[in-house]
């Protein structure tokens, strides 16, 4: 079985920021996604707080944090309001392919995809 590694991006933290949490680029920093909506440009490998270095995750297999429902494994998975991972919903741009199931409040692995289609 071979596993590819996630690709990491160094940036800054323009808030606060817990592992894990589905990121968006904005003017000053990285934000953790706060809508369903949002497109996710990375997920945090590391807590941070504004002004704090930030290790992006992007590409390859990444770990992210499940938000407060379990996703089974296979899902397309896209930010909830919070950040955390969910099981992807219409109007949503999923940006990973759980890779193993993912209980509600864990951390689990998925897949990065690469474009952002609406589901």
């Amino acid at each position: 079985m071979s596993t590819q590694n996630a690709v990491i991006r160094d940036g800054i933290a323009n808030g606060t920021i817990s592992k894990g949490q589905f990121l968006k680029y904005a003017a000053g920093g990285w934000v953790a996604c706060s809508a369903i909506t949002d497109k996710s440009q990375g997920v945090a490998f590391n807590d941070a707080v504004a002004g704090g270095a930030i290790a992006v995750q992007i590409g390859g297999l990444v770990k992210y944090l499940v938000g407060g429902s379990g996703i089974a494994d296979g899902a397309l998975v896209g930010p909830t309001a919070g950040g955390a991972g969910q099981t992807g919903v219409t109007t949503q741009f999923p940006r990973l392919q759980a890779y193993g199931a993912g209980a509600a409040g864990a951390y689990a692995e998925g897949l990065w995809i690469s474009d952002m289609t609406v589901l």
